[in-house]
């Protein structure tokens, strides 16, 4: 699972996860090879080249966008799209 924040991830789940590194997609495709990763959960808070990815969720590459839910605490506007889920083909 690749997140934004493991140590609270951890703590709702009780599951651990990798932190999204703070690099472009080409960053994310590296890590598969290293992690094998099943998950991307991308939030609000995501590093910066990812913001295209964030602001238009598509499927690439083994990433396949599989649907966003949207945040209880914000309303959607142009900046704040929710959370998107993509599941990591290995």
């Amino acid at each position: 699972m690749l997140v934004n924040n493991p140590p609270s991830y951890f703590a709702t789940t009780g599951r651990s996860a990798i932190v999204i590194p703070n690099g472009d997609l080409g960053v994310l495709s590296d890590l598969n090879d290293i992690y094998h990763p099943q998950f991307l959960i991308l939030e609000f808070n995501h590093p910066k080249a990812l913001d295209d990815l964030y602001q238009n969720p598509y499927s690439f590459g083994k990433y396949e966008y599989i649907r966003t839910y949207p945040d209880q605490d914000a309303l959607d506007t142009q900046e704040h799209k929710g959370t998107h889920i993509f599941r990591i083909i290995p």
